[in-house]
């Protein structure tokens, strides 16, 4: 069971990617122009992260740096199996919300 959600995770991850990727590169290679389909076109940093919107919160935990942290804290503490998890939701979370900007999007167009 565990060689399979390794797998959907990892190839959630990587269809994930290269979907930014696209997205990205259809705006010039300019990632910081790149906007969800929930955010504001215009924002400044502060609306951005703002510390009080739930949203910031749950971007902070699914971002590389607090990921991988939190993700090697539990293994160094014994927890493999919850940090798999943590990184199976993650994968999910993001393969849900890239899939939902994919048709979102298209549809606008």
């Amino acid at each position: 069971m565990w060689l399979w959600l390794g797998l959907g995770a990892g190839a959630a991850r990587v269809f994930t990617q290269l979907a930014l990727y696209v997205q990205v590169r259809r705006l010039g290679g300019q990632f910081n122009r790149f906007r969800w389909w929930f955010e504001e076109d215009v924002g400044t940093i502060d609306d951005v992260y703002d510390p009080r919107s739930p949203r910031t919160w749950l971007r902070s935990f699914a971002r590389r740096d607090v990921y991988l942290l939190i993700w090697s804290i539990l293994c160094v503490a014994g927890a493999p199996v919850v940090a798999a998890a943590y990184a199976d939701v993650v994968s999910l979370g993001y393969l849900i919300v890239t899939v939902l900007h994919l048709v979102i999007t298209a549809r606008r167009a």
